[in-house]
């Protein structure tokens, strides 16, 4: 009960408005945005731009909002539901040279006002800039044209006009007209107008998933074929010698270190950590999949990064359970120490680079800071809900791992590792080309993703992003055990953190390709945006190498048990 009050709390709810003739309808002014720079934005008020007088209505924003940086102002224009208006005047203002060397820099910029009404954007340009007369011009007319249905607002689209030389006039008067038609779009559609499906539904996107689905069929079949025709083999081979004589078997590859494949990994705290935080975040994404295709994100201002949080706390479980049984399994000796890093260790992280945003956002007087209230209510879901949760998963994993304890050989002095000649089964190797085949099944998804965060579109083809999840996971599952494998068979039992690294690469090809879309598919400048941007893409990397890293895992460590349950112990 204590949960749902919480987030009953933090998740301000905003209602479907249902509207009665003349009724006053709100337009919000919400950000001013350099077009090519996103995530710079700043206040309506940052600006010498005008508002109506006389009203004067606080919005009270939900947690997403604060965190992706709304800022709603009051626009006071005049409006009433179905009832049209010309030329009303807004406001009249006299800038001095200061606030018109900023309004030009500004419109330089290509600076977008974005707006709401009804929780519909609303897009449009505050001024133009002939760049032949080095003129800059602000628009001095606001013209709004809202549709209805019955007694509900379904689209609103706005066009300035009326451009005025910023620098030969001595005033600005603005004013505005709203214009209402009636539409047979029912309100459940009124967001398909908002989406693009030329550009996400189009052949290539198709065939980008059909392309990634075949190559992961044969990437899987290669990998049965291979390794079970192998394993059989070996396992023939075995057990031929063995029934030829009752003498000392010699084995080698894979056979020869059976005895030390189970041994405890390397700083086993830091990949305890490493693989709890990757099934977290992994079982988060499959369940933010899953609330995106039920409940459609862009349909709702800051719904995103709402239950993004709301999910990341409450699976918290996931995480100490994981953690529990791992290290458990594994017969470390220190789980309290491990279990703190291990919960504490991936949103430390987040808090770090996002504070240091926080602060070059805070410098440049942007609405992308975050609020102090916020920070706090992040802190308190963190402290209140999360963490109770991660010891609850704890306990829960350490109890069934002690249930459940490890009947392989585990050799008591440790064997030399003698490594061949082969080059492809180094490690180092096997790490740099691991996660080439599984970022190649989702760099086209990767790019509509880009696309939509970066270029003001709404994505909503979560299909197609459950259809890429699932092939990334299988394809990393894949690319693991041959790495695995490979390792063992060169006669190197550490295969543990061969296996979470080789998955795990595709984070660093994720990374690359990020920097390729910086410089070769945008227009972004600025020290802010560049800031933004890839302190974005190092958390989304690090994000998915995580995930990948635990998946291979697992899956290795099946296939190693898998293969060495049919080893007699000598």
């Amino acid at each position: 009960m204590w949960i749902l009050f919480l987030l009953s709390v933090l998740k301000a709810d905003q209602v479907t408005h249902k509207y009665l003739e003349d009724e006053d309808v709100i337009l919000w002014f919400n950000k001013l945005v350099p077009f090519n720079n996103p995530q710079e934005s700043y206040a309506y008020s940052s600006l010498p731009l005008c508002a109506g007088k006389g009203r004067e209505r606080k919005y009270s924003m939900g947690l997403g909002e604060a965190i992706e940086g709304y800022e709603l102002e009051d626009s006071g224009l005049d409006i009433k539901f179905t009832t049209s208006s010309v030329g009303q005047t807004l406001c009249e203002i006299q800038p001095d040279s200061e606030q018109k060397d900023l309004l030009i820099e500004s419109i330089k910029q290509k600076y977008w006002l974005q707006m709401y009404i009804d929780d519909l954007p609303i897009w449009a340009s505050i001024g133009d800039y002939n760049t032949e007369e080095n003129k800059a011009f602000i628009f001095t007319h606001y013209n709004f044209l809202i549709s209805f249905n019955k007694n509900r607002i379904i689209f609103a689209r706005a066009n300035f006009e009326k451009p005025v030389n910023i620098k030969t006039a001595d005033k600005f008067t603005f004013t505005y007209s709203i214009a209402w038609i009636s539409t047979e779009t029912p309100f459940s559609q009124r967001f398909n107008s908002y989406l693009d499906p030329g550009f996400f539904e189009n052949n290539i996107h198709w065939f980008s998933i059909i392309n990634s689905f075949v190559m992961v069929m044969l990437l899987c079949a290669l990998v049965i074929l291979i390794i079970y025709r192998t394993v059989t083999k070996d396992y023939d081979k075995y057990n031929a010698q063995e029934i030829e004589s009752n003498e000392f078997v010699e084995t080698k590859g894979w056979k020869q270190v059976a005895g030390d494949a189970f041994k405890t990994p390397d700083y086993l705290p830091v990949f305890t950590i490493a693989v709890s935080t990757g099934w977290h975040l992994t079982i988060l994404t499959a369940f933010g999949i899953f609330t995106s295709i039920l409940h459609p994100m862009y349909s709702e201002r800051g719904s995103l990064s709402y239950y993004i949080l709301m999910e990341y706390a409450l699976l918290g479980c996931v995480a100490g359970f994981t953690c529990g049984s791992l290290y458990t399994e594994y017969r470390g000796k220190k789980l309290v120490g491990t279990a703190i890093f291990s919960a504490t260790a991936f949103p430390c992280i987040i808090a770090i680079i996002s504070t240091s945003l926080n602060i070059t956002a805070y410098f440049y007087s942007s609405s992308a800071s975050m609020p102090i209230l916020t920070i706090l209510e992040i802190a308190a879901l963190m402290c209140f809900v999360y963490l109770p949760l991660f010891a609850f998963g704890l306990i829960l994993g350490k109890r069934y791992r002690m249930k459940r304890p490890i009947t392989y050989r585990i050799n008591s002095v440790q064997s030399p590792i003698l490594r061949g000649k082969n080059l492809f089964n180094h490690p180092l190797v096997l790490i740099f080309c691991g996660g080439i085949l599984p970022f190649s099944s989702i760099y086209v998804e990767i790019y509509y993703v880009f696309t939509s965060f970066w270029n003001y579109k709404f994505y909503y083809v979560y299909g197609f992003t459950l259809a890429s999840f699932i092939l990334f996971a299988v394809s990393v599952a894949c690319v693991a055990i041959v790495a695995t494998y490979s390792t063992l068979n060169s006669e190197d039992y550490r295969w543990h953190w061969v296996s979470f690294l080789s998955a795990g690469s595709v984070g660093f090809y994720f990374y690359l390709y990020a920097i390729y879309y910086y410089f070769f598919r945008t227009n972004m400048s600025g020290y802010f945006q560049f800031t933004f941007y890839f302190s974005y893409m190092i958390m989304g990397s690090f994000y998915l190498a995580l995930v990948a890293g635990a998946i291979g895992y697992t899956a290795s460590c099946s296939f190693v048990k898998r293969i060495y349950s049919n080893i007699k112990s000598e």
